[in-house]
């Protein structure tokens, strides 16, 4: 296992004389792609299990599972499909798509519990293409395309058959995707396409009736990539004084004017594509990080920015968060670098532990004991 395990060596305090978290903070960094494959990324963390895709040698990206190790890869790619997907995971369950020369490439929405073998088609009948891109509680949200839907791309939900689609697309809109779910909530983004292209962040609760326009006040245009414990988290984007497009990490709490954005300082633009208990990842770029794009890491604000990329090991010059996960004390992050060497995607796995309050206070003590002998020395 190909591991570089990082501490910090700063420590930070808050006025009150207590430690604040990150402290010593220590970050594990395991490159997940398997031997024989080009390209490698993950997309989606759930109960120490990762999802994405691995290029073979010559072929076809193939969906794929990992524990945790570049060894522990299964391939999920099924019997009689050339290419597939996954970029969702809950449980024991993964969910993507697969595609083949027998569908012209149209993707149909995938399902599986662990294995190949375990594929199961949640294409609806009659339309041309769907897929699934997050995953939650038995729930599967992405878009489909069809007669059904005047051939253009809604939003979708399912719940572990081709038969229980839904279609989410809300009127007044030419097209709608849905990019996750959690706790029943489904975030996306629709699109006006009839005149100028305008994409709005969107939340709904399981029927189209009750769509909700995140976009916020001032902005062009948004899109939601993630949701996790009532935060829809994205991006929105618009234009500056220079008349310069931007476009700045966001959450939201259900509503247009609960808006935060997440740029950090020193960063031009940056994108938040999932969140977990308070936790947002996704990437940022600019000055502060030589103008390529870096996994990132906040906790609700602009200030807590994290950039992910300096745990790396040297030679990936950028990167990106896509899935994050907060259980207990852990924090799981997957994403990919891109290496400089071969120019190719690595799937890459960020874990850190969080201090136990316990241990805190008591390094808070052993520092501040410090702190006393130093002054009694000065003394």
């Amino acid at each position: 296992m190909n591991t570089k395990y990082i501490s910090a060596c700063a420590f930070s305090w808050v006025i009150a004389g207590t430690i604040s978290t990150p402290l010593l903070a220590g970050w594990t960094v395991t490159y997940l792609k398997p031997g024989g494959a080009t390209y490698s990324a993950a997309y989606g963390v759930s109960g120490g299990s990762q999802v994405g895709y691995a290029t073979p040698s010559g072929g076809s990206p193939h969906a794929g599972l990992w524990r945790g190790t570049a060894e522990s890869w299964v391939d999920l790619n099924p019997v009689g499909w050339d290419e597939s997907m996954a970029f969702a995971a809950w449980g024991e369950n993964q969910a993507g798509y697969v595609a083949s020369a027998l569908t012209n490439y149209r993707h149909h929405a995938s399902l599986w519990t662990r294995t190949a073998a375990s594929w199961v088609d949640l294409h609806p009948a009659g339309l041309i293409r769907s897929g699934v891109n997050g995953m939650s509680a038995g729930q599967q949200a992405g878009y489909a395309a069809g007669m059904a839907t005047g051939l253009k791309v809604h939003a979708s939900l399912w719940t572990g058959t081709a038969d229980s689609w839904v279609d989410l697309h809300p009127s007044g809109w030419s097209e709608s995707v849905a990019f996750a779910v959690s706790d029943g909530q489904q975030v996306g983004v629709v699109r006006n396409t009839t005149t100028d292209l305008i994409e709005h962040a969107s939340l709904w609760t399981g029927a189209a009736g009750n769509w909700v326009d995140l976009n916020p006040a001032g902005s062009e245009g948004s899109h939601a990539y993630g949701v996790s414990d009532g935060q829809q988290v994205g991006d929105a984007y618009g234009r500056d004084v220079n008349g310069a497009w931007f476009a700045y990490a966001s959450v939201w709490s259900g509503t247009a004017v609960t808006w935060t954005q997440l740029n950090p300082a020193g960063c031009s633009g940056s994108i938040a594509f999932a969140a977990s208990r308070g936790w947002q990842v996704g990437y940022a770029g600019g000055d502060a990080t030589g103008n390529q794009a870096h996994a990132s890491l906040w906790r609700g604000t602009a200030a807590s920015w994290v950039d992910l990329h300096t745990y790396l090991l040297p030679g990936y010059t950028r990167s990106e968060g896509h899935a994050v996960e907060v259980t207990g004390n852990d924090a799981w992050v997957a994403g990919f670098a891109q290496n400089s060497e071969t120019g190719q995607e690595d799937a890459v796995l960020w874990h850190y532990v969080v201090p136990e309050p316990s241990s805190l206070a008591a390094l808070g003590l052993a520092l501040a004991g410090v702190g006393i002998g130093v002054v009694r020395r000065r003394g």
